[in-house]
């Protein structure tokens, strides 16, 4: 089995911390690569390593990576690599952003402080059985990812920091999100500017933050004027005007607003965001985006994918880890 894992950016272990004589060890390396967490899905599958390394193997996505290899045989018939690799990739970012949710999903453990991943961020793993034989590391490697090969052992607990993680909480992850979302591209892809947004609002950079935040609102717009044209009892000519022509998003939550398809706070929310959003676009420079317009626009988004997923999605919005609130 081959997986696709990385490192979160607040490293944990799963249960309980390393026992002080872990780190005397002459196999720590093996010691630290062993699965201490694994949940089989649907043609997907979730492991952790005991160092923490977040593991994620879909069925179908190696089934295409080993038919696009076979291409290679023939330099004049070889595919790209590249859809499955941006596939995988979102796939990653999105269980990510899971991961963060549900550390606050029933109890709030600890922000986890969610950052887009890229592919450096990323490592391969081969198994072969229960046990990880082959590592590459695409980023190079840093203190984990050498301890974890065997290249350096740390003398204590303080070298080798992690919080504590329930496993209850890598169980809500599995049961309560995965299973549900990451079988359903739909729901996948829908997620991912709500991610991306999330990741730059962490990297304080609001002004993104605020923009993505607006195309899952303007998705959502569009979504329900389609649902207010199909159920409106007119005749084809009136309802051609508002299919065939282009509506402003302005227009278009004042319509949904008096037809009672948007409540007062959420058509509030949706014109402060827009204003927002025009006002980055169209001032160049002279507007941006605060933290409390970025922190509202993520909380409308996370009222809005809450609402047509009928899931939870607490996740933290502060842009620093908070343990224990």
């Amino acid at each position: 089995m081959k997986a696709l894992g990385f490192y979160p950016y607040q490293r944990f272990s799963v249960d309980s911390a390393l026992s002080a004589d872990s780190f005397t060890r002459k196999d720590f390396a093996p010691f630290v690569r062993e699965t201490v967490f694994e949940h089989c899905g649907d043609g997907w599958t979730f492991l952790v390593s005991r160092d923490g390394l977040v593991q994620y193997h879909s069925a179908r996505l190696e089934e295409e990576s080993a038919r696009i290899e076979k291409t290679w045989e023939d330099i004049a018939r070889a595919e790209s690599f590249e859809p499955v690799w941006q596939t995988y990739l979102a796939h990653l970012n999105i269980l990510y952003f899971l991961f963060e949710c549900s550390m606050h999903l029933n109890t709030n453990i600890c922000a986890l402080e969610f950052f887009e991943l890229n592919y450096l961020d990323t490592t391969r793993i081969t198994y072969e059985g229960n046990t990880a034989i082959r590592q590459c590391n695409y980023g190079g490697l840093d203190r984990d990812e050498m301890i974890r090969h065997g290249s350096m052992t740390p003398k204590d607990e303080n070298e080798f920091r992690r919080f504590v993680l329930p496993k209850a909480v890598l169980n809500d992850l599995c049961s309560y999100y995965l299973s549900a979302i990451i079988v359903d591209e739909e729901k996948t892809q829908s997620l991912l500017p709500v991610a991306k947004a999330l990741s730059e609002h962490n990297l304080r950079n609001y002004d993104i933050a605020l923009v993505l935040c607006w195309f899952v609102a303007e998705r959502y717009i569009h979504d329900l004027w389609n649902k207010l044209v199909a159920n409106k009892a007119i005749s084809g000519k009136r309802k051609d005007k508002l299919k065939g022509r282009d509506y402003t998003a302005s227009v278009k939550t004042e319509i949904l607003e008096l037809n009672g398809l948007l409540s007062a706070s959420r058509y509030g929310a949706l014109n402060a965001t827009r204003t927002v959003r025009n006002g980055i676009a169209h001032q160049f420079g002279r507007r941006h985006a605060t933290k409390q317009e970025s922190t509202a626009a993520l909380t409308l988004v996370r009222e809005i994918i809450e609402e047509t997923m009928s899931l939870q999605f607490p996740f933290h919005t502060g842009g620093v880890p908070v343990h224990g609130v």
